[in-house]
């Protein structure tokens, strides 16, 4: 404005349809610039991490400023994001985690001036890891998954002669609730639930129980019984049959806790049944009802 007559105006700053200042003011003959305070900040920088403080890079977010405007902005490679224009109040971080959960945080922003804002997002990483008891390799086909909700979100399966086998979860929600299920041979070894927050260490530790049983088959005469067939009924149901070595002997490996029916057949003929439960036994001896002539 270079020629105004003397008096009072009230000036009123817009940006995008709102109105971000109002100020009357006098011109005299002393008068020669006004300045106006406008409540906005020219820029505001966040920087988005996760619980760990770890930034998120290149992770996409919707932003809802004060005044209800809407951005889709994904962060850059030091997890940061700025905003231009940007008005003081209450900000709204969303992040769609596996198009399964909207993660939320909020986050007051002042109208002084600030170098950087820190907005951390509930996300953790979690490790599983399963492992043997006694520090042996574990069985091939071992599946590990979890759920969140009924959604299967992440799943491993063992191929054998590992000691262990680690699941990682990359920056899940930290307050949902999440089951894990370890499943072999059709058992259920573990199941559980957990709440990343709740977790007083990143990892979570499943340790499996595996054992060993040897069956001797015996006549009457206690001599060794040669090309017995013996079937067992494991814990869940399914059926193996084998036959007994030149020793009257089986070996069996990897068999978890619980009662396993076992049947001796001589000739067809149902001659002993036992039930064991390998976890409080390595060893037993079946004598059948078999006599030599």
């Amino acid at each position: 404005m270079q020629v105004i007559p003397y008096g009072e105006y009230l000036v009123k700053v817009y940006l995008e349809n709102n109105k971000i200042a109002e100020q009357r003011f006098t011109v005299t003959t002393n008068s020669s610039e006004v300045t106006i305070k406008v409540g906005i900040l020219s820029s505001i920088t966040f920087r988005v991490t996760d619980s760990m403080n770890s930034p998120l890079i290149n992770y996409p977010l919707t932003i809802r400023d004060p005044k209800g405007r809407k951005f889709n902005i994904t962060t850059g490679r030091t997890g940061n994001i700025t905003i231009y224009n940007a008005y003081p109040g209450t900000y709204i971080f969303q992040y769609n985690w596996a198009n399964l959960k909207v993660v939320e945080v909020s986050f007051l922003v002042e109208s002084k001036p600030q170098a950087l804002v820190d907005i951390k997002l509930p996300l953790k990483t979690i490790k599983i890891r399963i492992e043997e008891e006694k520090n042996k390799p574990l069985p091939p086909r071992i599946l590990l998954r979890v759920k969140y909700r009924t959604v299967v979100i992440a799943n491993i399966t063992t191929r054998g002669n590992e000691y262990s086998k680690d699941l990682t979860l990359e920056r899940i929600p930290s307050e949902e609730v999440f089951t894990y299920e370890v499943i072999w041979q059709g058992n259920r070894l573990d199941s559980n639930t957990f709440v990343p927050k709740g977790l007083t260490e990143d990892l979570i530790l499943i340790t499996l129980s595996f054992y060993n049983l040897k069956i001797m088959v015996k006549d009457l005469d206690n001599m060794p019984l040669t090309n017995a067939f013996v079937k067992i009924e494991y814990p869940n149901g399914t059926i193996a049959k084998y036959k007994t070595s030149e020793e009257g002997k089986i070996r069996l490996s990897y068999l978890i806790e619980g009662d396993y029916s076992i049947t001796i057949y001589w000739w067809g003929i149902n001659v002993g049944k036992e039930t064991i439960d390998p976890d409080k036994t390595s060893e037993v001896t079946i004598q059948v009802n078999v006599k030599t002539l």
